[in-house]
């Protein structure tokens, strides 16, 4: 989905994509079993005596839980994405005729700017469903000048 719009010399272009109804399996989300991979924040709220209302089960060595395929692990997947942003603006032509140059625009552009989501993963953006620390795509930001003479 693009959006353009322009004013008094001025360009915005700004392009979003998303996922949504999509469930996320977060292999990482319990895997413990590799001492690579950190804990999420959420087992800070595991089941203990004395934290009986916890969000997550309980976590302890040799727990049935450590390692093992689990309900939490699935996560909504919806996400929106700025894909990409464009923002310029073209010199007037009364400044460009007086030193002999047809247009000159500058702008930025920069890509993979932003993800909506309550994923809790790297990024809700792959390709089977399941998330084994999927890194997100790489973003980008570019300056530059389009002159025309």
């Amino acid at each position: 989905m693009g959006f353009n719009a322009s004013w008094k010399g001025f360009d915005l272009y700004l392009d979003f994509t998303g996922s949504f109804g999509g469930k996320v399996m977060n292999n990482s989300y319990n895997d413990f079993t590799s001492v690579t991979n950190n804990i999420h924040r959420d087992w800070c709220d595991s089941w203990t005596p004395e934290n009986p209302d916890a969000v997550m089960p309980r976590l302890a060595g040799g727990s049935i839980n450590v390692g093992r395929t689990l309900d939490i692990m699935v996560f909504d997947g919806a996400y929106l994405k700025l894909r990409s942003a464009e923002l310029g603006y073209t010199l007037p032509d009364e400044w460009m005729n007086k030193i002999g140059i047809g247009r000159l625009r500058i702008y930025v552009n920069a890509s993979n700017l932003l993800y909506f989501t309550k994923y809790k993963g790297f990024t809700p953006e792959i390709m089977d469903g399941q998330d084994s620390n999927t890194y997100p795509m790489a973003g980008s930001v570019n300056f530059g000048l389009n002159l025309t003479l």
